[in-house]
């Protein structure tokens, strides 16, 4: 019987050492399967409480869709999982289109088809292999893979106690399970203490899928595990450029306000099956350079021709989305294919060819260049026009011209280095860039306090930014890891080329935050895991006595770690993190009456008093009591706003308290500005302890506030 459950069938014992699997290593595989568990069934939950509200969404069907496919057949289930991955992401805009009925807009709609095929992967491995010890099942996850979800929930668990302290707002047990299930819709722009739990979900079942995509090839033929990922992404390929190029002549499934966006002789901006062109494009960079490597390891002549239509209608298509980086990128990246085609299959002429190659591409830009600078226009392309226009103009010395040119993205991406750099080793936690990016003290980018946030518009440095330097470390190593261990490094390259083709996508953008893309990319992943193991199954015995004289290695850790440590408890006393940051935000009093922690208002001349009813409507209020200061200030040249007068509130109860203060007789006819402010000692969020989706940072419900 094996000893691990990674190692192919074909290995006995004998092969791979008489030692068990390292504790840690078991440790590190069994909690991503525990994080699995709990992120699918979180999913699942999430799906039955809009369907008891009788609202139609479609993550429901796919999460059942996700279950009947694995229960049936793992290795056809995981091939049709991975036809629906790029399909499903705005599908439901589609489905809108023909139907009579409203559909819910939830995003991540692919994690609800990962989630289904999990359990319905495992109740199948279970009930089909009934000889198969529990233990195999809960270790299908490599414990390089399993590095993953046990750093996104160190980083989301201190995202969340950092956000709580921003938005001085108590939260519960109930509260925490509340979020989990209620974790969709959460919006970036409303900034919630709970956001980071989605990206953990994404998280987990990106790594439950790369554990399945290995355990479920292991019990397929070793000639048949590249064909199982990539005909199925091909097909859906293929039908996400043809959906997004009649998209781009029609302006099919487009939202109103998008059908001016970008629109021009080669037609409207296409998204496809995507939520933006961005993504669409990072897609389409998949059936553009991906998929060449499995072109060249092919051996039918049919399936050489379907791969030659998906690149040429993916080139299409990314024409189609507008999006100028990734059509930059894709026209490189095809160059430098055609280089190393020529250098491997004719080396010889490899000289010739580059040079006259190299001479014919300056032309053409020549020829392109001249032909602006003579006024030529190109007609219909407006976009282009618009941008030679921009490059005449701008001062290639200036940065803030250089950061416009590229749509402000280098301006965001020296923020996400600032904020990154500020905690450098573990980051500003999962999920927060948006949130933190329009602090400009923090970030210094007056463009994302404008735009109150943004993503970085690069995956990379957003990771950098939130995870720090041991984030980026981790992921290095998991991506490396199966090159370095892999004896025949050159099975991986097809899978390889694809998954490098995907990040392209998120080097001008943020791609992989469609989460379809990231699970695209971990099952791609999961086959380069596969193939690795298969060409060097781990021998445990040695690689154990190997790390055990490392010492130096384990020292290094463990200093790391407390460094780590000391960073995250000393966060929490640094800017932007500090009690009530979120909180004590002066804001007017909203529709449904309620103020923020901090509340303050003008007084005009002749005005005397004020009075305040108002009523805190908070649970629990006996053990935690609301305090609070009202206060009339003056402002005073040199010195800022002096109290004149205050009375300090106090609720144990929900009950109305009605309070007036009044200004001092010899305060009454100054000229100086007069404002009556109000301090609570803490805010209330109705979601952070489970009552309702409000995720607003409350303070008191005010009845009536006259100021006479």
């Amino acid at each position: 019987m094996n000893l691990h459950p990674l190692v192919p069938s074909h290995m006995s014992s004998s092969q791979i050492g008489n030692s068990q699997t390292p504790v840690w290593q078991i440790a590190l595989s069994q909690f991503a399967f525990i994080c699995a568990v709990l992120a699918s069934l979180a999913v699942l939950l999430n799906d039955i409480y809009y369907v008891s509200q009788d609202q139609y969404v479609l993550t429901a069907v796919l999460w059942l869709l996700g279950f009947i496919f694995a229960f049936l057949s793992a290795p056809k289930g995981l091939m049709a999982m991975l036809f629906c991955l790029p399909l499903v992401a705005n599908l439901h805009r589609y489905i809108e289109i023909i139907s009579p009925n409203t559909i819910v807009a939830i995003p991540m709609p692919g994690i609800d088809l990962v989630a289904g095929f999990f359990y319905g992967w495992i109740l199948n491995s279970w009930l089909r292999k009934k000889d198969a010890p529990f233990s195999s099942i809960t270790q299908f996850i490599p414990w390089q893979v399993g590095l993953i979800p046990a750093l996104i929930t160190v980083s989301t668990l201190l995202s969340i106690a950092r956000n709580l302290r921003m938005s001085a707002a108590s939260t519960s047990l109930d509260g925490l399970i509340f979020n989990v299930i209620h974790f969709r819709p959460i919006y970036w722009d409303r900034r919630p203490d709970f956001l980071p739990i989605g990206d953990w979900i994404a998280y987990c079942l990106a790594a439950a899928l790369c554990g399945m995509v290995i355990r479920t090839l292991f019990h397929c033929n070793y000639d048949r595990w590249n064909a199982i990922l990539f005909r199925p992404l091909i097909t859906g390929l293929f039908m996400s450029a043809c959906i997004g190029i009649l998209q781009s002549i029609t302006g099919l499934g487009l939202p109103a306000e998008l059908l001016s966006f970008r629109k021009d002789a080669l037609g409207y901006a296409a998204f496809g099956m995507q939520p933006d062109l961005h993504a669409y494009a990072a897609l389409m960079l998949l059936g553009v350079l991906g998929l060449w490597g499995y072109f060249f390891i092919c051996k039918s002549k049919t399936e050489k021709y379907l791969i030659l239509v998906t690149v040429g209608l993916s080139i299409l298509g990314l024409i189609a989305s507008k999006s100028r980086a990734s059509l930059i990128f894709g026209l490189l990246g095809i160059i430098l294919l055609f280089f190393i085609f020529i250098y491997f299959r004719y080396r010889p002429l490899f000289r010739v060819l580059s040079l006259a190659t190299f001479s014919f591409l300056l032309l053409v830009l020549a020829g392109f260049w001249i032909f602006l600078q003579g006024g030529g226009n190109l007609a219909g392309l407006q976009w282009v026009n618009e941008l030679y226009t921009e490059s005449q103009k701008m001062n290639w010395s200036s940065l803030s011209d250089l950061t416009g040119l590229f749509g402000s993205r280098l301006e965001i991406w020296s923020a996400a280095l600032n904020m990154g750099g500020t905690f450098p080793l573990l980051g500003i936690g999962q999920g927060d860039f948006f949130r933190l990016s329009s602090i400009i003290s923090f970030s210094r980018s007056y463009f994302l306090e404008h735009n109150g946030g943004e993503n970085a518009h690069n995956y990379f440095l957003q990771t950098f930014a939130e995870t720090g330097l041991v984030g980026i470390g981790i992921f290095l190593f998991i991506f490396l890891w199966p090159w370095f261990h892999a004896e025949k490094k050159g099975i991986l390259i097809p899978a390889g080329v694809a998954l490098a083709s995907l990040m392209i996508g998120n080097i001008f953008g943020h791609a992989f935050l469609v989460r379809e893309l990231l699970l695209i990319g971990a099952a791609l992943m999961g086959l380069i895991y596969a193939l690795s193991l298969h060409s060097n199954p781990p021998i445990y015995q040695q690689v154990h006595e190997h790390m055990r004289t490392k010492r130096w290695l384990k020292i290094g850790l463990a200093l790391i770690a407390v460094l780590a440590l000391l960073e995250a408890i000393s966060s929490f006393y640094r800017k932007p993190f500090g009690w009530g940051a979120d909180c004590f935000v002066r804001q007017e009093i909203s529709q449904d009456g309620w103020t923020s922690g901090l509340w303050e208002e003008r007084m005009v001349p002749g005005q005397t008093q004020i009075r305040l009813e108002a009523s805190p409507l908070r649970p629990n209020l006996i053990k935690k009591p609301v305090q609070g200061i009202l206060e009339i200030l003056v402002w005073e040249p040199g010195k800022g706003k002096i109290p004149i007068a205050e009375q300090t509130l106090n609720w144990t109860s929900n009950q109305t308290q009605t309070f007036n203060l009044v200004i001092p007789a010899q305060y009454q006819s100054i000229p100086q500005v007069i404002t009556a402010r109000l301090t609570l000692s803490s805010c209330y969020t109705p979601r952070n302890l489970g009552i309702n989706t409000d995720e607003r940072r409350l303070g008191l419900k005010v009845e009536n506030v006259r100021i006479d």
